[in-house]
């Protein structure tokens, strides 16, 4: 290593690290070989290096070009002017851990990416195929992910998520969106970026396929749930990362389907509802109950301190509800705690 003390990023020289072996959480990763790194008249280089884990091998090589009048005591993220980075193979999907709380993973994720770039003004593509992958968060019964599928655009101050498709419990969803690149990694905490104040919200357009989602229900905290809601729905949404119940927007729901003890509603067209700050309105819904017309209109505001420790039912702060027909009683027994109610509803 050749290097003047008073400017040591302006150096040169070389060195080699060896039985390199790395653990976090349910992540154990080694590398295969000595990986060398090269300090270049001011950029870091990462000759190519493989690295291992229970699911196979991820290759890395990239560098880092330094701000050599950085001095100590200055914010990290000012030390790296630009970089580049290359990855391609497989990592487990545990790596996610290091991003998100309480997450419970299984499997692994096929990775390719390419990137260049800064903090504030990144290029480049990142491709995740997660085939057989899934992963649950806040409790190891709760909400299932499975098989992501993502192709995702850096482009520049831009972040752009072409594809995202993946699975929810038995549906699956399909969703495009885009965000500020300041905005997403303030987020996952980089720190020491010039984002702005607010962060931008990230956009969001998605659709889900038709499913049966009552077996979710009840690990979701639903005491007694339907024996079966069917639905499927589309919607577009304006979130932010730090307070999603406050998201903005509008989903619809086509078809529904629930059924409680041998009787059943349907929808007799689209259930709509719109977002705004915590509340969600509904607009004039039709449905068939057993065959019998009914409207239903109303609003609901949800609790914005909600955390997913919480019982999922305690999520809603308030509901009113609007309602003209005749309906079977037992069809409200999911949403009664501590008691059932049976005969026909005639309202007005």
């Amino acid at each position: 290593l050749q290097l003047d003390p008073s400017r040591p990023l302006e150096g040169s020289g070389r060195m080699v690290v060896e039985n390199l072996t790395v653990e976090a959480e349910e992540l154990k990763v080694m590398a295969d070989g000595p990986i060398g790194i090269r300090l270049e008249r001011g950029q870091l280089i990462v000759e190519d290096a493989r690295l291992e884990t229970e699911e196979g091998v991820l290759e890395v090589e990239g560098w880092t070009e330094l701000a050599t009048d950085w001095r100590p005591g200055e914010p990290i993220a000012d030390l790296a002017k630009r970089f580049k980075i290359d990855a391609n193979g497989a990592t487990p999907v545990a790596i996610l851990q290091s991003f998100i709380d309480d997450l419970y993973t299984d499997g692994d994720l096929q990775i390719a990416l390419s990137i260049y770039g800064n903090a504030e003004n990144l290029l480049g593509e990142i491709r995740v195929d997660g085939l057989d992958a899934e992963l649950r968060v806040g409790d190891p019964d709760g909400l299932r992910l499975s098989d992501p599928s993502l192709e995702i655009v850096l482009a520049g101050d831009r972040v752009r998520f072409e594809k995202a498709r993946f699975g929810v419990e038995e549906a699956e969803i399909a969703a495009t969106g885009e965000i500020a690149t300041s905005s997403l990694l303030g987020f996952l905490g980089v720190e020491g970026l010039d984002s702005p104040s607010p962060p931008e919200p990230l956009t969001v357009e998605w659709q889900m396929s038709q499913a049966n989602w009552a077996p979710s229900l009840s690990r979701l905290g639903m005491e007694e749930p339907p024996e079966s809601v069917v639905m499927a729905g589309r919607g577009a949404v304006t979130l932010d990362l730090e307070r999603p119940l406050a998201a903005e927007g509008w989903l619809e729901i086509t078809p529904l389907a629930i059924s409680i003890q041998d009787h059943e509603v349907r929808g007799d067209g689209p259930l709509r509802i719109e977002l705004s700050g915590g509340r969600l309105d509904l607009t004039a819904l039709k449905l068939l109950a057993d065959d019998q017309p009914f409207e239903l209109a109303g609003a609901m505001d949800l609790d914005r301190s909600w955390t997913r420790e919480q019982p999922i039912l305690s999520l809603v702060q308030s509901l009113a509800l609007q309602g003209h027909g005749t309906l079977a009683a037992v069809l409200l027994n999911p949403f009664l705690v501590g008691g059932s109610a049976e005969g026909l509803l005639e309202v007005e």
